[in-house]
């Protein structure tokens, strides 16, 4: 977020490696296969990154209790803005706004993982609607 993109690289190959080796001691936890995404994404691996979002999907995940199932569906909507898919990104924050959940215009507000939809026209609407 500073700018220093090889230390990013570097760090983010390095979060790679070791959740490549806690996923196979884990295989069904949800927030491996999360961090994994946001890691995947953060090296620019983008079909991977959407491969661990669409696996945060399946229905036992996304579909589990009110407290972690909003924690699944905030970090997929992670995932889905830094991979580039901005309308998968807003199609689950819009939900996530819609209903109870942790995340809030605050939120989208100041975190930096929402910048790369942050000037996208639905974004700054969707602050506006729920504000």
């Amino acid at each position: 977020m500073n700018g220093d993109h090889p230390a990013a690289h570097a760090a983010f190959e390095l979060s790679r490696i070791l959740l490549d080796s806690v996923i196979k001691d884990l295989p069904d936890d949800w927030r491996v296969h999360a961090a994994r995404g946001l890691t995947l994404a953060g090296l620019g691996r983008r079909e991977e990154a959407l491969g661990e979002a669409r696996w945060l999907q399946k229905p036992e995940v996304y579909g589990g209790d009110f407290y972690w199932g909003v924690w699944v569906a905030h970090v997929r909507a992670q995932i889905l803005a830094q991979s580039g898919d901005n309308e998968g990104a807003l199609d689950e924050i819009e939900r996530l706004l819609t209903g109870p959940s942790w995340l809030t215009v605050h939120v989208l507000r100041l975190d930096p993982l929402w910048d790369p939809i942050r000037d996208h026209p639905r974004f700054k609407a969707l602050l506006t609607k729920y504000n």
